[in-house]
């Protein structure tokens, strides 16, 4: 059985794309995409999710408050912060949340591949 991912973004041509690319390569995976934090919240309390890779800048709740949610309420869901912000205290805050990853924007589909693999195995 595949795993269950949310990629969480409110720019749907990006979140579309990502999709896309990770059920192409994980064809045996599950994978939905949210539009925003309390989306991806909603999402989360009907079914489980293995990852979600959330996007950092969003209206309503940010990639990093959408983290601490996560952790605080699915402590079993593994999360990577998408963000063009490439702040070194960015990448410290997502580990502090228990975030697996983060990617920096752009991003090439190989790096993408490869936090996705580390988190997955």
């Amino acid at each position: 059985m595949g795993k269950r991912i949310l990629i969480v973004d409110d720019d749907a041509v990006m979140a579309s794309s990502l999709a896309d690319y990770i059920a192409l390569l994980y064809q045996d995976h599950d994978v939905q995409i949210a539009g925003s934090g309390p989306e991806a919240l909603a999402k989360m309390h009907r079914q489980p999710f293995d990852l979600v890779i959330t996007d950092y800048r969003m209206p309503e709740m940010d990639g990093l408050a959408l983290m601490e949610r996560i952790r605080a309420t699915h402590p079993g869901t593994d999360t990577i912060l998408m963000t063009g912000d490439g702040l070194p205290e960015l990448e410290e805050t997502v580990f502090h949340l228990g975030g697996r990853g983060k990617l920096d924007k752009p991003f090439s589909s190989e790096e993408l591949l490869e936090v996705v693999e580390a988190v997955l195995g």
